[in-house]
């Protein structure tokens, strides 16, 4: 389910950015002003579309044809083929502006969803700005172009870049976004839950959008992780462009296939695009949600849970009392956490028994020889366990690294989330552990 969502989340970029594309200028207000002098005399586009991704150890690949008319038709057909032995699922998404239907097919499975977009609230002229966000998996795209700028003014830091060359020799403009607090509250608004957004929010922190100087549209995207590296996590193009063709009206027709029941998704994205408004009429600066009453407050019981370690062997918090126990949150794919589960593993070394210390990954569960790899890699000895939902939603973790630590009676001592040393992780556990 978590892998599907960052694939939509993907999908629902590249085409909301299909009709409301950057041009050149030399200042970022001069760049946005040109999106609508250039949407307005754009009918329809359409372009051959290529992605390599990697994001939480899944390897994805597609590739295929889009075409847009503006405001709200389109016609996607790729080809996505995931790493292993997993056959490539062919996927088509199509609007007549009235109805969406996404048909997906894998070997001689078929599946059909639909959605009336116009009772869903996915034609709102409102609500166009979310083509930034998942699009409930099945893509929110109204394409007006002063709406894709303000929220990409909402959703994103924008910074212009350096100029640089595309393969085949072609001058670019290049644009950075950061994506605001409030993208990944309306990305959980749309039912990605808290664990799933803080995932795909280690892997797709920002964007960097390649503009042709040629065309004056956009040709390659890079998906940035939310590191101090800006990890690359994936590639996006758009080739063979073309505007303005006036392509048949039948290629926006969609015929369920025949013997195949179709979903009618319209209602859940109903109830969805109103979560999203709600989360794109809050502020920016609005404070994520609070922990709940009685959750992490120093002197409260920590949750009671168990979890299988890597070699098979059963946790259970409860039978852990007498000692202190540390719980320390972490994923592959986030350095910082790996950088400090090591750091963690030392402290427990150092403390000889005293405490007692779990790592709990919040990896994908088909992960699980990366989670092995990683820790076989950095010598890890702790206990090494995957973090399960309900485990995060007990404890409250929305970001990683975090950590918790709990006294020997099995209450909340301190903890913190996304620390940028464990300083005060090490003052709480000498003076706990009295050394």
């Amino acid at each position: 389910m978590l892998v599907k969502r960052w694939k939509s989340a993907v999908l629902a970029v590249v085409i909301a950015l299909g009709t409301g594309v950057l041009t050149h200028g030399a200042t970022l207000d001069e760049i946005l002003g040109h999106v609508e002098k250039r949407c307005a005399t754009m009918k329809d586009m359409s372009c051959t579309m290529t992605m390599e991704m990697k994001m939480m150890n899944h390897a994805v690949s597609a590739k295929g044809e889009m075409r847009v008319v503006v405001p709200n038709q389109y016609c996607v057909d790729l080809v996505m083929k995931t790493g292993g032995e997993q056959p490539p699922m062919k996927m088509k998404m199509v609007s007549d502006g009235r109805v969406m239907y996404q048909e997906m097919k894998t070997g001689d499975k078929v599946i059909v969803n639909k959605i009336d977009m116009e009772a869903s609230g996915m034609n709102d002229a409102g609500m166009a700005g979310g083509g930034l966000g998942m699009g409930g998996g099945m893509g929110n795209f109204n394409q007006d172009p002063g709406q894709m700028v303000a929220g990409m003014r909402k959703f994103m830091d924008l910074a212009v870049m350096d100029d640089e060359t595309l393969e085949g020799g072609q001058k670019a403009w290049v644009i950075e976004g950061k994506f605001k607090p409030g993208y990944y509250r309306m990305m959980e608004a749309q039912g990605g839950g808290q664990q799933n957004v803080e995932l795909l929010k280690s892997q797709m922190g920002g964007m960097r959008i390649f503009v042709s100087q040629k065309d004056e549209y956009v040709e390659r995207m890079e998906f940035l992780a939310n590191d101090a590296e800006q990890t690359k996590t994936g590639v996006i193009e758009l080739k063979n462009l073309k505007f303005n063709q006036n392509p048949a009206a039948d290629l926006f027709k969609y015929t369920p296939v025949e013997g195949v029941a179709v979903n009618d998704m319209t209602e859940t994205m109903r109830k969805q695009m109103e979560a999203v408004k709600k989360a794109m009429e809050a502020p920016e600066e609005a404070e994520a949600p609070a922990a709940p009453a009685g959750v992490l407050k120093a002197g409260v019981p920590g949750p009671a849970f168990q979890a299988k370690t890597l070699d098979g062997k059963t946790i259970d918090l409860a039978e852990m009392r007498g000692k202190p126990v540390l719980l320390f949150f972490w994923a592959t794919y986030q350095k910082a956490s790996v950088a400090q589960l090591v750091t963690v593993n030392k402290l427990a070394a150092d403390q000889k028994g005293a405490i007692e210390v779990v790592a709990l990954s919040i990896d994908d569960a088909g992960a699980m020889d990366e989670v092995r790899k990683v820790v076989k890699e950095k010598g890890i000895t702790l206990d090494v366990a995957l973090g399960e939902a309900a485990v995060l939603d007990a404890y409250w973790i929305t970001e990683i690294p975090s950590y918790v630590l709990l006294d020997a009676d099995g209450k909340v001592v301190g903890s913190e989330s996304k620390p940028k040393d464990l300083t005060e992780l090490l003052k709480m556990v000498n003076e706990i552990t009295k050394k």
